[in-house]
């Protein structure tokens, strides 16, 4: 579940109906900023990572895939 925006604000200014057009109007922002924070943060342990961390680690730590080698997953 992705927070709103709105949960951010003030309790003085979350009745104000501008507050709530801005709010509302920057969401889809803050729900990408969100997903790209969890992302970022998956990414750093082993059991959560997708493509994106493990070709990262890779690159960190200059581990080579060898052609002829695949990886086995149990």
């Amino acid at each position: 579940m992705e927070p709103k925006i709105l949960d951010y604000y003030p309790h003085v200014l979350r009745s104000y109906r501008e507050i709530k057009g801005v709010a509302d109007s920057q969401q889809w922002l803050f729900n990408r900023l969100w997903a790209a924070a969890e992302r970022v943060f998956e990414n750093q342990f082993v059991e959560t990572m997708d493509d994106m961390g493990l070709t990262r680690w890779e690159r960190i730590w200059t581990i080579v895939n060898k052609k002829d080698t695949f990886l086995n997953i149990i």
